[in-house]
């Protein structure tokens, strides 16, 4: 392998454990919310036992995710990027309803949506990481 493709490898690997790290982030916040308005036992993680570094809402999660992408688009392939803007808009609706719980806490209309949506999310992140991974296209 060349250097200039050993470089370009040494940078994509860099660009993806910097997303893997964000995105690892947003699945254990989702995991946390989802045991916070999810009604999940008592031994489920919740938002009050989350690690400060990570941020306490999806719209944090999804703007940064966004300056990654855009700090490190000559690294990114085109379906990379797809594959970031494809979680994006599948999550996009989440803070609206991360304000409609804290505006209208506990209203039963608005309650029984929030397991189904933390559950894609972290779905739909575990399947990112893995189409970020394959994108990465390891030399044989």
């Amino acid at each position: 392998m060349s250097k200039k493709h050993s470089a370009l490898l040494n940078e994509k690997i860099r660009v993806f454990k910097t997303l893997q790290k964000r995105l690892v982030q947003f699945k254990r916040y989702c995991e946390a919310a989802l045991g916070t308005y999810g009604q999940r036992g008592e031994f489920h993680p919740n938002l009050n036992v989350l690690p400060k570094e990570i941020d306490k809402a999806t719209l944090q999660h999804l703007t940064v995710l966004h300056e990654i992408e855009q700090e490190n688009f000559i690294f990114l392939s085109e379906r990379s990027r797809n594959i970031l803007s494809d979680l994006q808009k599948s999550c996009s609706l989440m803070y609206s309803m991360e304000l409609a719980i804290m505006e209208n806490e506990g209203d039963i209309n608005i309650m029984k949506f929030v397991p189904s949506a933390y559950s894609s999310a972290m779905k739909n992140i575990d399947e990112c990481l893995l189409s970020l991974y394959e994108e990465l296209e390891f030399p044989s």
